[in-house]
């Protein structure tokens, strides 16, 4: 699949910025200049390809919940459902009759259940691709002027992770595990907003020592080279059918 070279070169310069990160971190500032150029390029077709491209993400960590809990379908069927939306199959008003998504959406998952930090994670990311893919806005004005504060600062994706930016920030962390020593960080009682320099120092130099870099490689590898192009195929095609 050839992307447009906006995009290409978009995905050229997240990729080798991702390389030189020491956690091989892809930061959401270089994923926003991707998604801008998607805008740019795809026109009526971005909103569509943003959503083939949360879906796949989505997908590709669902087998760390069905793993730790086999006999629960409902995360599988609201991806299905998802994707029937996303190839035209049913509207989001017989999405929302039959399963009102949107309070699912709006109200999470699950709640204290006795999973894995990944299986959570990885039900988050689920939750976020459904937000995405059906339009649903979770977030506030003052929490999105938080996010953009944030993203600008240049603070990791392990420290947005409920804030329902895009599929990709809590899929990477499910997928490869959280790259800082949290604990550490949070033993240091710094203040985000007047000592976010230092916290932003430390999480660039600080392991935590259950972390992943190679999967946080593959995972990013995968998402620039695999999955966008074929988020952006997919959207051609169930736009035209």
């Amino acid at each position: 699949m050839t992307l447009p070279s906006d995009v290409e070169q978009a995905i050229e310069k997240a990729y080798h910025e991702m390389l030189k990160d020491v956690h091989h971190n892809l930061h959401l500032k270089q994923r926003l200049y991707i998604y801008k150029a998607i805008t740019v390029t795809a026109g009526f077709k971005a909103k569509k390809i943003r959503g083939w491209l949360a879906l796949l993400t989505a997908k590709l960590v669902l087998p760390i919940w069905e793993k730790e809990k086999p006999d629960d379908k409902l995360p599988r069927t609201l991806l299905q459902v998802a994707e029937n939306f996303l190839l035209n199959n049913i509207s989001l008003e017989e999405i929302d009759k039959d399963y009102n998504l949107k309070s699912i959406v709006a109200g999470g998952l699950y709640v204290n259940w006795d999973i894995s930090t990944e299986a959570d994670y990885s039900l988050d990311a689920i939750v976020t691709a459904l937000a995405e893919i059906l339009g649903i806005v979770l977030n506030s004005e003052q929490t999105q002027r938080q996010i953009e504060w944030e993203i600008e600062q240049g603070f990791p994706d392990e420290m947005m992770i409920r804030l329902y930016v895009d599929t990709a920030l809590v899929t990477v962390c499910a997928y490869s595990g959280i790259s800082f020593d949290w604990d550490a960080l949070n033993i240091k009682q710094l203040n985000a907003i007047s000592d976010s320099e230092e916290i932003i120092a430390y999480v660039k130099t600080s392991f935590n020592p259950n972390f992943n870099p190679t999967k946080r490689l593959e995972f990013w590898e995968w998402w620039l080279t695999k999955a966008i192009p074929q988020a952006w195929e997919l959207a051609q095609q169930s736009t035209s059918s």
